[in-house]
């Protein structure tokens, strides 16, 4: 099972740059575009 990364950044271009390299390094990814929807999923994942 891949270890999960939570980012939260606003820039799409960056978000897209982290997508690439994250998900190439193995990592599964989750981008939330705001603060609060971060908060949520990373809720949710710690239950």
């Amino acid at each position: 099972m891949p270890s999960k990364i939570l980012v939260v950044e606003d820039d799409q271009d960056i978000r897209q740059l982290l997508h690439v390299q994250l998900t190439a390094a193995g990592y599964e990814t989750a981008f939330p575009r705001d603060a609060a929807t971060a908060l949520s999923v990373a809720r949710s994942a710690r239950t």
